[in-house]
């Protein structure tokens, strides 16, 4: 089930802040001590802050995550360290899934919880992790199907956010929290780095389903949208959707056509693989595209699609994503010249010259000048 942002509240709130600092130099004894101990008082001002950060974030970008199997998994790709020591530390099983699972088991409060997801990210994180804070939510959220809302616990990292100032404070009893206030800012202005995960309520590891976002990555590049560190941390995989598996096969598709030699059959299969695309098919079948193809490269192309096992899966085609792509070609020819327009429009008036291995482009010139904007 999908949640109804519109409904999502904020309820309360903890925040902790991580530091930058390389995985040798790791002091969890002092971090721990450092950590918050008690939760931020809240207005509404705040409240709706992060109302909006969360729901302005996954209505802008948001993605299926659900628990990933136990796996130890080597490298990183947040940030850059030249300490090789460090680089060749296998990286631990997070334990945030199974917290979740605690959290909403009514085995931890928020800040308990908060206290031991923070801890986690400290081991996660590599040296070339960016100092930040964490912000941990409990809310109530809508589901589709239900009617009401239920609890959810919201994971935000972030480095740099303009409207929030976040300063060291103590409760009436002594206990450590941080105030937190609004800067004089506009309030949609974004976080430089913003990751956002929110879980709902579950109460089994193989029930757990997050929806993340990550403003640090390109969200229009299948299997680029969510960093494999804050995945690795929050011990969750994506979920392929068809709109994303369908723009996967059209990149992996194109990308296969243009990496062939002869300029007639990058655009032979250009064409075919479009045509698959606009067809009126529910599935893409790559053993049946790869029939199509010349028997020299058809392997090569079905290699780009086999799963672990050996298959090569049928896809459930949505070309919501890659439906403005589908109106138009790019040919680029051997001497630098590109040409772009309607796929109808070029296939209609370029063809093959007679006798040679040129091309002929029949078309009347309307316009010449500066290149710019298509």
């Amino acid at each position: 089930m999908a949640i109804k942002l519109p409904t999502f509240m904020v309820t309360n709130v903890m925040i902790h802040k991580m530091p930058k600092i390389k995985v040798l130099d790791r002091d969890p004894a002092a971090f721990e001590a450092s950590l918050a101990e008690a939760e931020v008082e809240l207005n509404d001002d705040l409240r709706q802050f992060f109302r909006e950060r969360i729901t302005t974030s996954l209505a802008k970008q948001a993605f299926k995550a659900v628990y990933d199997s136990p796996a130890e998994t080597p490298g990183s790709d947040e940030g850059d360290d030249d300490d090789e020591t460090e680089k060749a530390l296998p990286r631990l099983r997070s334990t945030v899934p199974q917290l979740v699972v605690d959290y909403f088991s009514d085995q931890r409060d928020l800040v308990d919880a908060s206290r031991a997801i923070a801890i986690e990210l400290y081991k996660q994180q590599t040296g070339g992790t960016s100092a930040g804070i964490l912000v941990v939510i409990g809310g109530l959220v809508g589901l589709t199907g239900t009617s009401g809302s239920g609890r959810c616990l919201v994971l935000l990292k972030l480095e740099d956010d303009k409207a929030l100032l976040v300063e060291p404070a103590k409760t009436a009893d002594g206990k450590s929290t941080y105030a937190a206030s609004l800067r004089d800012v506009t309030l949609p202005e974004e976080a430089e780095v913003f990751k956002a995960a929110l879980f709902t309520k579950v109460l089994s590891l193989a029930d757990i389903e997050a929806t993340v976002s990550d403003h640090q990555r390109d969200a229009n590049r299948y299997n680029k949208e969510i960093s494999d560190f804050f995945l690795r941390f929050l011990g969750c995989r994506l979920v392929v959707s068809p709109d994303r598996a369908t723009m996967d096969f059209m990149e992996r598709a194109v990308g296969f056509a243009n990496s062939v030699d002869d300029e007639s059959t990058q655009a032979q299969y250009t064409d075919l693989f479009l045509t698959e695309l606009r067809s009126a098919s529910g599935v893409i079948k790559p053993r049946e595209i790869a029939d199509k193809l010349e028997p020299a490269h058809r392997d090569q192309f079905l290699s780009l699609f086999k799963t672990e096992d050996g298959s090569v899966p049928i896809i459930t085609k949505d070309t919501s994503r890659v439906a403005s792509r589908l109106d138009n070609v790019l040919y680029e020819f051997s001497d630098g010249i590109k040409l772009w327009g309607p796929r109808q429009a070029v296939s209609d008036h370029l063809q093959r010259r007679d006798g040679s291995d040129g091309w002929h482009l029949a078309a009347e010139l309307r316009k010449a000048g500066p290149t710019g904007k298509r």
